[in-house]
């Protein structure tokens, strides 16, 4: 099974708006957000929240479909109103530019015991 891990930066502060967007996509938007993760090709999501040497972070877990690294090509330049929606709700809480200078996790092991 493929899966995708993404490390979020919070901005400092932002944390009780970071919680009030996952009450909305894990309550009156879940529907929206469960269409997301099918129209993306994502089978689930584990979000943590965890906080290193005063900078806080979220971690988003995802299991994938074979082809959902094809799929979520498109969610840069994705005009489906969820998908806008959660990206304009997305820049108010997560520090991209924090982001684009720590770059890509890497895995760098898999252990799987039933193999």
């Amino acid at each position: 099974m493929t899966n995708i891990t993404l490390i979020n930066p919070l901005k400092p502060g932002s944390l009780p708006v970071f919680k009030a967007f996952m009450a909305d996509i894990t309550g009156p938007r879940k529907s929206e957000y469960s269409d997301l993760l099918k129209r993306y090709g994502l089978k689930n999501s584990k979000v943590v929240y965890h906080k290193l040497a005063g900078v806080e972070f979220v971690v988003v877990a995802h299991d994938m479909e074979d082809d959902a690294a094809e799929r979520l090509a498109a969610w840069p330049t994705s005009s489906h109103p969820f998908d806008v929606w959660f990206k304009e709700r997305a820049q108010a809480f997560y520090d991209f530019e924090l982001a684009k200078v720590a770059g890509q996790p890497e895995v760098v092991a898999v252990f799987d015991p039933a193999s």
